[in-house]
């Protein structure tokens, strides 16, 4: 149940990539781009915060096959369809932070202390 909630919070944030893109005027090259950026990023940064590694997206095929399909699916409806309404985009994020929260969440309470930083880190 978790990872099909994870995998439409993905979705989510893949399309919401597609519709910023399609708003300020890319073309379908620069489109993928920040779908995919919005979709792992948020995953990734939590990850290497968490001192979990490999990072999640680098072992689960699925999901760059459904940010692909999503991205892809997206772009298509976008170009039969010129306009959406207003608030798609704010929709369409709130709904993958929703997902992402519960899931990051998860993710911190199943870990008992931080990663301490490295003896090379200038912090």
């Amino acid at each position: 149940m978790l990872h099909a909630l994870y995998l439409l919070g993905i979705a989510a944030f893949a399309a919401s990539g597609v519709l910023a893109a399609h708003r300020a005027g890319m073309d379908p090259f620069g489109g993928l781009v920040p779908a995919f950026a919005a979709a792992i990023s948020g995953g990734t940064l939590r990850d290497l915060v968490l001192g979990r590694h490999p990072l999640y997206w680098t072992h689960d095929r699925l999901l760059l096959t459904v940010i692909a399909s999503v991205a892809v699916a997206t772009m298509l409806h976008l170009r039969r369809r010129r306009t959406l309404p207003r608030r798609t985009l704010m929709v369409v994020d709130a709904v993958g932070l929703a997902v992402v929260t519960v899931i990051g969440a998860r993710a911190a309470s199943t870990r008992t202390s931080l990663p301490s930083p490295s003896s090379s880190s200038p912090y």
